[in-house]
Parts: C-alpha cells; structure tokens; sequence
C-alpha cells in the first residue's frame, strides 16, 4: 500500500509470516501467507496496474470455474487473495465469491460481471504461473493448484520491493 515496511519470517515450510506496524501504530500487526517473497520472485506483475484497479473498488469477487474440477487448494487461493484484500490495512474491500458457471445455485460471477468499481478476480487453470489482467477482472493462472495458490501470494505482495527479510 506504500505506507509499510514489512518484516518477513518463514514460520514452517509452507507458512510465512509478514509483520509490521501501520499508521504509526505501537502494536505490529501479523498476516500468515503459505509463501514468502523469495518463493516468488519469479511471478510477475504490475504492481501500480493492479493496484490501481482495486483501490477504489466498492467490493470484490472472486471465482472459480466448476467445470475445472479443482480441488480445495484452489479455494485456498482464493482465501490467501481474501486475507488482504478484505484487511482492514490493506485494502479494507468486502471481498464474495462466485463460480463462472451455475453448480448448486452459487452465485454466478464472470469477467463480464466486472466494473470500474468492482473487480472480479478469476482463479483459473493456464499454462504457467501468472498474473494478469483483462479489463476490471485479474486473472490468477496456475497449471495446477498449488502453483495457483503460489499466484495468490504473490498477489499479495504488491509492492514487494518493500520487502524486508529476516
């Protein structure tokens, strides 16, 4: 958000922990990613873009394709997006999920369904990690869950160049 410095501790192997103290607040604060930075220096992204897409956003989806037939780490990337799009420190934006297509009467939330003030993150199967965007909507891709959920971090660290390590 350009008004941190984070600090970076790898908790357990599949677990990193970013603390840090926002708005000249006494008592840090503590978010838990499944990735650290270095894990994903390799994803690129467009920091200011996405950034810039978001931020006055009223409220965002995130979606999934049923017909993919992902397993749960897919959902779990979706959580990992959640986790800082919803803080209150970061982009403080309610954050609902959807599907692209109707499976037991889920909301149904595509690309189209995105605004200017509503951006539709969309977690997707591709042929390599990336991040993008299409429109109002970004496209989180992964050839398989895990390297999805390695997209999702990375999402989360925007601004990553304010990345201190321990």
């Amino acid at each position: 958000n350009g008004d941190s410095e984070f600090e970076v501790r790898r908790i357990t192997p599949t677990e990193s922990q970013i603390q840090f103290y926002y708005a000249n607040s006494e008592k840090p604060y503590t978010m838990t990613l499944r990735y650290g930075p270095i894990e994903l220096e390799k994803i690129k992204l467009d920091d200011k873009e996405i950034k810039k897409r978001i931020a006055d956003d009223e409220i965002v989806y995130i979606t999934l394709d049923p017909k993919e037939e992902l397993k749960g780490e897919a959902a779990l990337a979706g959580l990992e997006v959640g986790k800082f799009i919803g803080n209150k420190y970061f982009f403080n934006i309610p954050v609902r999920s959807g599907l692209i297509s109707d499976y037991m009467n889920n909301t149904i939330i595509t690309c189209d369904n995105a605004t200017a003030k509503s951006t539709v993150i969309w977690i997707k199967k591709g042929e390599k990690t990336a991040i993008k965007t299409q429109g109002d909507c970004i496209l989180i891709e992964g050839p398989n869950e895990v390297e999805m959920v390695k997209a999702a971090d990375r999402l989360g660290w925007i601004d990553g160049d304010r990345v201190m390590m321990e």
